[in-house]
């Protein structure tokens, strides 16, 4: 019989991740090696699921849920829009300075929230002359019909009574602009400042 040689592939090296190749002769009870080769192979690693370089493991993801929680309804609270003062532009008209002048000539004349019930003029309001139109008044009955709101214009500030509406603004009396502004009402025409829904007990008497 020819003689040949068979190659095979040992598994006894001492590194999983390499293999020896060793040849020897078909005859021969003792191995002979002829020649190795060493054969380098990649280990795998295993795959673990990181978040920021912290395994994540339910322990974790639990004691989250609370802050998460937290989180959720603090962004869902309703905002308090009257807490904070709102930008608005203010204007006069010497008409809300005519004491005699009838409060069915205003949006806030009857109806459910009607005023002239109340007060039939214009100089029975306990805040008279400080009163006049404002932007949360939509028309006629409007829910706000009544409602003391704080002007403030560089540091000066005046409380109103809404009797009337005035879409894009305030509109006050003269006397009213006058306070607010340092006796410029004329002069500036119109203004930028501030107004915040208050108590209706600092409209309850004449500034």
């Amino acid at each position: 019989m020819k003689r040949g040689r068979q190659r095979y592939i040992s598994s006894t090296t001492t590194s999983p991740s390499l293999l020896l190749i060793h040849s020897t002769s078909l005859n021969s009870s003792t191995p002979h090696f002829t020649h190795k080769q060493l054969i380098h192979q990649p280990t795998p690693q295993p795959t673990k699921l990181i978040f920021n370089h912290h395994p994540i493991t339910m322990k974790s993801f639990a004691s989250a849920l609370p802050l998460l929680a937290l989180l959720s309804s603090a962004l869902a609270a309703p905002v308090d829009a009257a807490a904070d003062a709102t930008s608005v532009s203010v204007s006069y008209d010497t008409a809300y300075d005519v004491s005699t002048t009838s409060l069915d000539t205003v949006s806030c004349s009857d109806g459910t929230y009607g005023l002239v019930s109340k007060w039939p003029t214009f100089g029975s309001i306990p805040s008279f002359p400080y009163i006049g139109g404002s932007p949360t008044i939509a028309g006629w009955d409007d829910p706000n019909c009544g409602k003391c709101y704080e002007l403030d214009y560089a540091g000066n500030v005046i409380y109103i009574t809404a009797i009337d509406a005035a879409p894009g603004g305030f509109n006050i009396g003269l006397t009213a602009m006058n306070a607010l502004t340092g006796g410029e009402a004329e002069d500036l025409g119109r203004v930028t400042a501030t107004y915040t829904l208050v108590d209706s007990s600092l409209c309850a008497s004449a500034i």
